[in-house]
């Protein structure tokens, strides 16, 4: 099994697995792509919570941030992971 898998599934509880929406998870990242995000895997990691959120709710949480942060959103979220608390 993947080292990242495993840490998933040590780090989350059954119920958080269970209730993920893999078809509204992959929209999410497919948004996160076009948002030219290259951290999924940790996003995935250490924020798996945020793929619970719905897909449009997401992405309207994600222009807010854009908007409150600018246009480097993207690095600065990647300096600073704890700016994604926000969503």
């Amino acid at each position: 099994m993947s080292e990242k898998v495993e840490e998933i599934l040590d780090k989350y509880e059954p119920f958080v697995l269970k209730n993920i929406d893999t078809a509204n998870m992959n929209r999410i990242i497919e948004y996160l792509i076009e948002e030219k995000i290259d951290y999924i895997d940790e996003l995935l990691v250490d924020y798996l919570d945020l793929f619970l959120i719905e897909s449009e709710e997401f992405k309207q949480r994600f222009q807010k941030l854009k908007i409150k942060y600018g246009d480097h959103v993207v690095e600065r979220i990647k300096d600073d992971l704890n700016l994604l608390e926000e969503l």
